[in-house]
């Protein structure tokens, strides 16, 4: 095997950091107050918060922070666990307000960290789905996608209980090239920081594009 560059160690280790922050925080919290800002289902008997993402239902221990897959595993990729409880931990008062904005309008850094946004998510959503639209509304269906009004195609996914995604793809002609962009809902930010919403939107994106090879075989 090779050797763990600096980069990848010190991103490692501040995921790790971030992770066991925020068990330590969860432990602090009041697990029927998240569930009531995040969506999540909270089991008092077993003191252990389950809500949807991306189709499938999680589960976390309040106590540990551990968290545990739609079959039962224990969720080991600590991006992935991090971004979890993130959102129970960081959700305040959480209202689908209506109104959507693309990533660049999101308060807190959206435009900042727009050109790495669109290098990690826009584009292989391009790659994907811009020459094959229908391909994105059959792969979201594993996922309860519903079909949306923008585009030649769009869909919305609930990634989260609270945090409605709609991806627009456009085919493109002779004279446009084509085309996507992703659009949230503007309560997005009372959810998640912006480094999150990337992560969040990245893992959903390539979680889309699996699946689609998935459905085209």
């Amino acid at each position: 095997m090779g050797k763990m560059n600096a980069n990848e160690g010190n991103m490692k280790g501040a995921y790790a950091k971030a992770c066991l922050m925020a068990c330590e925080q969860l432990y602090k919290m009041d697990p029927e107050e998240i569930a009531r800002c995040t969506g999540a289902d909270y089991d008092k008997q077993g003191h252990s918060l389950s809500f949807e993402y991306m189709g499938g239902v999680y589960r976390v221990d309040c106590g540990n922070g551990n968290v545990f897959s739609p079959e039962g595993d224990c969720v080991d990729d600590t991006v992935l666990k991090t971004l979890f409880l993130h959102y129970l931990t960081n959700g305040k008062s959480l209202l689908i307000k209506g109104r959507q904005v693309a990533f660049s309008e999101i308060p807190g850094g959206g435009a900042m960290y727009d050109n790495s946004y669109k290098k990690r998510v826009v584009l292989p959503l391009v790659k994907r789905f811009g020459g094959d639209p229908d391909a994105l509304l059959e792969a979201s269906r594993r996922f309860n996608g519903e079909k949306a009004c923008y585009g030649d195609l769009s869909v919305t996914i609930n990634v989260f209980p609270m945090v409605p995604v709609t991806y627009v793809v456009w085919k493109g002609d002779d004279e446009f090239s084509p085309s996507a962009t992703i659009l949230f809902d503007e309560s997005i930010s009372l959810s998640l920081p912006v480094e999150d919403i990337v992560i969040m939107t990245s893992f959903a994106t390539y979680t889309l594009i699996k699946e689609a090879g998935s459905v085209k075989g």
